[in-house]
């Protein structure tokens, strides 16, 4: 058996992920008698899918077996036919997620530090065929690496075959899961159809492909390197909003770039899954233009372009107005920043306005809207919140006050010269700053 214990520091507490199989049977056999030798601790978790009658016995016969080892052991029954139908994936989809997360919440639960499996080298040639047939990139070909995060692979360098003659040679229990021979699955379809045509090409096909797997997680690592430099170098903060100059990361080749925005995603998206081809090119898109645009993700989270930056943040940290279009009613009106009141004569300034006594509109900005100038001509309220340098992110609590359809006044950044104005009836309005705490604003 091929295992680097170089890869995992000594003391470690590792979480064996079994299956019954041969893969994982021989692996808690063989961790089992060196632990000592490397100085870890070690214990075995079984992951119940509940799809066959015989799980529950299966269960059953690797508690007993560890037991008799004197090894710790743990078991969870997951929902997987429900959890499918919630989340609307297939059975095979749902069975992976849900377990995963239930080897997770113990491994976070319980302190250990890796999570070990037992994918050898045939299921790392199977899934890179598998990958290369939905059309994966590096990330998707360089598949199965031996450390991941703190998911280990010790057996990824070991054939199946070895694995049988170990198994047989100390005389193991392992389990024969009946799915794994229904080829409605397509890992089953690759593994017993697939492969062995291939074999029929090239007889060792599949050390060839894991071999081809294994190097292209070396350029996969040589890659991740370079971006992981750029990020720290060049990713910015504007309050809890994440942000690159868009210029900066344009320099870079697409597939750079692609790799730099994996690792923001990665580092702050709890339930990242990557994104699919339709959403890179709508990102990349983004990053030639500098209007206004937001890309939804996962769980609330958003890329979000503008000018010359692009943001990664919550969808409630994004800049937007938290007030609704109304009608002035006489009575002062608390905004976001300020507050709307009655006045007795209007400055010369932008802190108050004088209206005619139509009635007058008090909205949030939105997309498109523009300003009379003083001569003839218009320009776009965008423009002038960059002419006042007012930040992005606040633009969207400055109230609008329209007449008519006709924006009229907005407090402290325009008001139109050349109003109808009123020479007997008239009404004037104050605009009194607040201060927003950061706990007040949605903003931050």
């Amino acid at each position: 058996m091929q295992v680097n214990f170089d890869l995992v520091p000594k003391g470690a507490k590792l979480l064996l992920a079994l299956s019954g199989g041969v893969d994982s049977m021989s692996l808690l056999h063989y961790l089992y008698h060196v632990k000592e030798i490397y100085q870890f601790q070690l214990k075995a978790f079984y992951v119940n899918h509940g799809l066959r009658p015989e799980a529950d016995g299966e269960e059953r016969t690797l508690y007993r077996y560890c037991q008799s080892l004197g090894l710790a052991f743990s078991s969870e029954k997951i929902p997987v036919l429900a959890y499918a139908e919630q989340e609307k994936l297939s059975i095979e989809a749902a069975a992976h997620e849900l377990r995963f997360k239930v080897l997770y919440a113990c491994l976070e639960k319980e302190g250990f530090d890796y999570l070990v499996l037992g994918h050898n080298q045939n299921d790392r040639a199977e899934s890179f065929l598998l990958n290369l047939l939905y059309g994966a990139g590096l990330e998707g070909l360089s598949t199965l690496p031996e450390i991941e995060g703190r998911l280990w692979r010790p057996l990824i360098h070991t054939d199946k075959a070895s694995l049988i003659h170990y198994a047989k040679v100390h005389n193991l229990p392992y389990l024969h899961d009946s799915t794994n021979d229904e080829t409605i699955y397509r890992r089953n379809q690759m593994r017993l159809e697939v492969l062995p045509f291939l074999v029929n090409y090239q007889n060792k096909i599949t050390p060839i492909l894991a071999q081809t797997a294994h190097r292209l997680e070396e350029s996969q690592q040589a890659l991740d390197f370079v971006a992981q430099k750029y990020y720290l170098n060049h990713a910015k903060w504007e309050g809890e909003r994440l942000y690159f100059l868009k210029a900066d990361l344009a320099t870079y080749p697409l597939g750079l770039q692609k790799e730099i925005l994996k690792i923001a995603l990665k580092k702050h998206l709890p339930n990242y899954r990557g994104l699919n081809q339709k959403q890179w090119s709508t990102l990349f898109s983004f990053l030639e233009k500098r209007e206004r645009k937001c890309l939804p993700l996962v769980e609330g989270w958003a890329f979000e372009s503008y000018q010359e930056r692009l943001y990664l943040m919550e969808m409630e940290k994004m800049p937007k107005a938290d007030f609704a279009p109304t009608l002035w009613q006489g009575t002062p009106l608390d905004l976001p920043q300020g507050r709307l009141v009655q006045g007795e004569e209007d400055s010369l300034g932008l802190a108050s306005c004088t209206f005619d006594l139509r009635p007058i509109t008090i909205r949030p900005r939105k997309a498109g809207d523009k300003v009379r100038l003083a001569k003839m001509g218009q320009k776009s309220l965008k423009k002038l919140f960059q002419e006042k340098g007012i930040a992005d992110k606040d633009r969207y609590f400055y109230p609008i006050l329209e007449q008519g359809g006709e924006i009229v006044w907005i407090p402290e950044v325009y008001k139109r010269k050349e109003n109808r104005a009123i020479k007997s009836k008239s009404l004037v309005l104050k605009w009194e700053r607040i201060t927003i705490t950061k706990e007040e604003s949605h903003v931050q």
